[in-house]
């Protein structure tokens, strides 16, 4: 959920940008964007992949299930695209029509700035999105 709707509510075409980086991040990894083992332990997809980035070790969250059956190169291009969408700041996040550009290669991929606060925002929202919906989500995929 994108953070601007689960503070104030609002939704905007950068609301559906964020959406598409959450689904493009499920895919390549295979795994549900939050799962919820118990009240106090509250896993996060999108800041998992941030800090592998960071780490240099992105590609450590393609679903393992595809061995080496994939173009690497192709799916740092998601991951990358993927994090550029799921920005905290919705003025961050690039228009659908560059992301589609940078996927097709038309454009090269925006850099991906280190974002603390983006991190600290994402899991506060979590948290008190998850104590308001007690709904859990498997995570029996995950590596």
């Amino acid at each position: 959920m994108a953070p601007e709707y689960a503070t104030r509510g609002c939704l905007t075409r950068k609301t559906d940008v964020y959406s598409y980086g959450v689904v493009t991040l499920e895919i390549v990894s295979g795994m549900s964007n939050t799962n919820s083992t118990s009240s106090e332990e509250y896993l996060h997809l999108l800041d998992w992949t941030e800090r592998l980035r960071q780490q240099g070790k992105l590609l450590d969250i393609v679903d393992r299930r595809l061995g080496s059956d994939y173009s690497q190169e192709q799916a740092l291009r998601l991951l990358n695209v993927a994090l550029l969408c799921t920005n905290t700041l919705p003025t961050q996040r690039p228009r659908m029509s560059s992301v589609v550009k940078m996927l097709c290669g038309e454009i090269p991929i925006e850099v991906v700035p280190d974002d603390d606060l983006s991190e600290d925002l994402r899991f506060n929202i979590s948290q008190s999105h998850h104590s308001m919906n007690n709904s859990q989500t498997d995570w029996s995929q995950m590596h």
